[in-house]
């Protein structure tokens, strides 16, 4: 084999010197780290075509429309459902991002609240009072 051949797996085989030895096992890597990124991206073609899929399963959409707001909402697919059904997204509620401290202070800030109120409206009653009894 003083030739280089192809044995069938896209992997050339060379003669055994040196500079050969070291072109095969670059050559292998590259092919290796091409072969898993090809597998990736095969993955990511699959992943878009089922929710693709799925969108068309549950809107109007064309199977290019879907696939097109899909990409344009980077994969969101209930984004792209809420969209075309009209539905508005869930806005992630304010209370739900409050710590417990937050919340400590928010409750303690009502109370006192309330309390001042109460407190401001007795006092204007009593003032009220005050003045019908002078007059």
């Amino acid at each position: 084999m003083d030739e280089d051949s192809n044995n069938g797996d896209n992997k050339v085989i060379v003669p055994a010197t040196g500079e050969a030895d070291n072109a095969e096992e670059a050559s292998g890597t590259e092919e290796v780290v091409d072969s898993s990124y090809n597998r990736v991206l095969d993955y990511q073609r699959y992943l878009l075509h089922e929710m693709t899929n799925m969108v068309l399963r549950q809107t109007s959409y064309t199977y290019q429309e879907a696939w097109n707001e899909l990409v344009k909402h980077r994969g969101n697919y209930m984004l792209v459902i809420r969209n075309n059904t009209g539905l508005e997204a869930k806005r992630p509620d304010d209370e739900s991002k409050r710590s417990v401290n937050q919340e400590t202070y928010r409750q303690i800030r009502e109370y006192m609240d309330k309390g001042s109120e109460q407190f401001r409206r007795q006092q204007e009653a009593s003032e009220i009072v005050r003045n019908l009894r002078r007059n």
